[in-house]
């Protein structure tokens, strides 16, 4: 039976659809009775069909051709004919699949057409998608795995590299010379060792805090789906395309909520005085890195008595001790958000699943989160979902 839908095609695009149709002037509606149904099947590279369900937009929404839903492990198949050849498109668990009859220079002639097609079809979905993002009827995909992983990974590194410090004391000299007594070989390579150990610590601690950062941008986003936060009217791109402080006060109440307003705060500080600092060339915020030009003095730091705070006052700007310090920062921000948003964070965290903005799915949301027993099998339900969908097991 043919799949029912509502087709997303504008009324005025009748000149490009005109233009689409003679590209595809040798498709047609139904194949010609007398040529055979052998045909010839294969699969495109991803590389030229990377979407492939413009490919339906295409056939079925502006050619017209007929079409049908889901079947064992397809999700959706269109039916027409290429030069009176019976020829299907569809899309398969194992990927986007064509068959053309009359042979291997039909499929060439009949993919190639079809490329062209969906070039000129890109204005009419770049306009559905503006407007659709402007409702926030989007899906953002759950990259919190990727994120958390590479955080994690600079983490475990930055602390195994500290963690070299402790190295063995340089053992005294066995000559019996007292007025020595360290070998001065041995200590030099010590503090070297030492030194590269805290300096590599620091370059890999300071990756740690921007991958952070960028885990939290991701993280702030998804998290509002699952809030009372409306996406229309442009809101949700607004807030992608804004800093991470506007982020986290679109998610978190800071004037009412204290405990948030103090964990904003130290965000606002690791950001101004360790990652900024190390993302934009080790220039921290205003004139703080300028050193100004005292007559008869010299030149003086830009922030003058805070300078002891500044990463430059130190040789190595994040040492054992400021990593330390971070680490117990972040953790205490990550403890606040998923004390605040437990049942979100599972979601992001547990499933991996995409986040869906349209009002049903924020409904089932809202509607799953009014109890952990109620949550849980929420979750059990979408992954079984998503592995229906993945496996195409309809």
């Amino acid at each position: 039976m043919k799949d029912q839908y509502d087709s997303p095609v504008p009324e005025n695009s009748a000149e490009l659809r005109l233009r689409i149709a003679l590209t595809l002037k040798e498709f047609s509606a139904e194949p010609d009775d007398a040529l055979g149904a052998e045909g010839f099947s294969t699969k495109p590279s991803p590389e030229l069909f990377p979407v492939p369900e413009l490919a339906l937009f295409v056939l079925r929404d502006l050619m017209g051709f007929k079409s049908f839903g889901r079947g064992e492990k397809v999700r959706w198949t269109v039916v027409c004919a290429f030069r009176g050849y019976p020829s299907r498109f569809e899309l398969r668990k194992f990927g986007f699949t064509v068959m053309v009859g009359g042979g291997q220079e039909n499929v060439t002639l009949a993919l190639g057409a079809l490329k062209k097609a969906m070039k000129l079809a890109e204005p009419l979905l770049r306009d559905l998608a503006q407007a659709q993002a402007l409702h926030g009827n989007v899906t953002l995909s759950n990259r919190m795995g990727a994120f958390d992983g590479r955080y994690r990974y600079l983490r475990e590194k930055a602390a195994l590299a500290y963690g070299t410090g402790d190295l063995p004391k340089p053992s005294a000299r066995s000559d019996g010379d007292d007025s020595q007594g360290i070998d001065l070989t041995g200590l030099g390579a010590f503090l070297m060792k030492s030194s590269r150990a805290t300096l590599e610590g620091y370059w890999l601690a300071a990756a740690m805090v921007d991958a952070f950062f960028s885990r939290l941008e991701h993280q702030l986003v998804l998290l509002l789906a699952f809030t009372d936060f409306d996406p229309a009217d442009g809101r949700l791109v607004h807030v992608i395309r804004s800093d991470w402080d506007d982020k986290f006060k679109t998610v978190f109440n800071i004037v009412a909520d204290k405990l948030a307003k103090k964990n904003y705060d130290a965000l606002k500080t690791l950001k101004e005085k360790t990652r900024n600092p190390e993302a934009h060339g080790g220039f921290e915020k205003g004139w703080h890195s300028l050193y100004f030009h005292m007559p008869n003095i010299g030149a003086l730091p830009g922030n003058l008595l805070d300078f002891s705070k500044s990463n430059e006052f130190k040789l190595i700007p994040i040492e054992r001790e400021d990593y330390n310090i971070i680490c117990k920062s972040l953790d205490d921000i990550d403890g606040f958000i998923a004390q605040r948003l437990p049942l979100a964070m599972r979601y992001l965290t547990e499933t991996g699943l995409s986040v869906y903005f349209d009002g049903k799915s924020r409904e089932e949301f809202r509607n799953a989160m009014k109890d952990d027993t109620t949550f849980s099998e929420f979750l059990e339900y979408s992954v079984h979902m998503a592995d229906m969908h993945s496996n195409m097991d309809y």
